[in-house]
This record gives structure tokens, sequence and C-alpha cells, in this order.
């Protein structure tokens, strides 16, 4: 999809910071637009291929943008952590490995569906370099494996929690809770099928079928 005109001249003469509101506002409604009931897959790598000149842009001509996304782009791991020492009483995090904006439409549908009700919902970067490990040393755990079996400690970030991480099927994993009133849960899906369908080829395509399946299971 050919970059807008008037993205092109925010990204390339706006400040740092009007560059990614720009950019995530652009993203945000690329990813979060209805998804049809048939061939869902088909329109996931559509939206994705479509961020190819934009993406080209910010990692060429506009590469400076990066040394203000910290400061500019309002970070996943800030939220939960605000999040979780500004709610008092039972709480929980799911954190779902490698979960990304294509999968926004199902989350959010799927989730009003069954009954939640949404409070707040937008674009959250990453840290640098976006893998797994960085992301839980922002929150004060040494690596995702340290919140198995409630074994992350005290010492990082969110206060009191009872921590899991595993790969368990979705229904396994209620067993892993039981009735612990404050709760961080960090699963290794779909981080470990992005792994998995990492070779070239059909990869995105197999994973949204299975992000498609999973995201509106009755078991999640």
């Amino acid at each position: 999809m050919p970059l807008a005109a008037d993205l092109l001249t925010l990204v390339t003469s706006q400040p740092a910071e009007q560059a990614w509101a720009a950019i995530t506002d652009h993203v945000w409604h690329q990813f979060t637009a209805d998804l049809p009931a048939t061939a869902p897959d088909t329109e996931v790598v559509k939206r994705d291929r479509g961020l190819t000149e934009l993406d080209n842009v910010i990692s060429g001509s506009a590469w400076d943008l990066w040394n203000n996304f910290d400061t500019s782009v309002p970070k996943a791991s800030h939220t939960v952590i605000d999040f979780w020492t500004n709610t008092s009483g039972g709480k929980a995090v799911l954190i779902m490995d490698g979960l990304s904006l294509r999968e926004v439409p199902w989350l959010i549908g799927q989730a009003v569906q069954r009954g939640y009700k949404q409070h707040e919902a937008g674009v959250r970067g990453t840290e640098l370099p976006p893998e797994t490990t960085p992301f839980a040393n922002s929150l004060g755990f040494s690596q995702r494996s340290s919140l198995e079996n409630n074994g992350a400690g005290s010492a990082h970030k969110l206060k009191g929690a009872f921590t899991v991480s595993c790969n368990l099927p979705w229904r396994e994993c209620v067993d892993q809770v039981g009735s612990q009133e404050a709760v961080v849960f960090w699963h290794h899906w779909p981080d470990k099928r992005m792994h998995d369908l990492a070779e070239p080829g059909m990869g995105l395509h197999k994973l949204a079928k299975e992000v498609h399946a999973g995201l509106r299971s009755d078991d999640l």
C-alpha cells in the first residue's frame, strides 16, 4: 500500500514526538478494523504487507526517529506497572508473549462478546531490542522463566504478585492460578508458535489461522 503523502510529511518533517504519534495512530487504525469472517489470515497478511513503505521510511531516511522511540511511544511495561500499582484488591495481568496489533480485533471483539468491560485500548511500545528478556527486565524480572511456580521473588515491580509462566493449554492454566487474588500470568503463546513457523513461506498465514482460532476459543 503506497504511503499517504500527509503521513510521509509528518514522519519526515515533524518533531519525533509528533511523528511517532502519527505512526502509532496510523497502525492502530490499520490493524483494529474488523477482520472478515472468511479468510481472515489473508487480510492479516495484507495489512502486514501494507506497512512495507512506512517500514522502509523509518528504517532508512527517518532512522533518527528511533533515538526518541523510548520517550515518544508509551511502553507496555509501564502500562502494566501503572495498572498494578494503582489497582487495589483483586487484580490480574495476562501477558501473551508475542501478541501484536494484528490480533487486536479478535482480542477486543471476543472480550466484549463475553462480557468484559473495556477500559482502555491503544498502541504500546516494547523495549528495544523487542525480545522477551528485555521486556521481563523492564518489569523487574530476571527472565520469563523466573515467573514459573511463583518463583519470581519480591524484588520485581509488581509487588505481591503470584507469578506463573507456562505454555499449557488454556483450560489447564486455570489450575495454575487457583484462588490467588493478585496474579501475573505470562503465557508463551503465540511466541512459541512464531518460532515454530519462522521458516520462509506461509508462516504468517498459518499463525494468523491459529491465533484466530485460539483467541476465539471457549477455553481461553
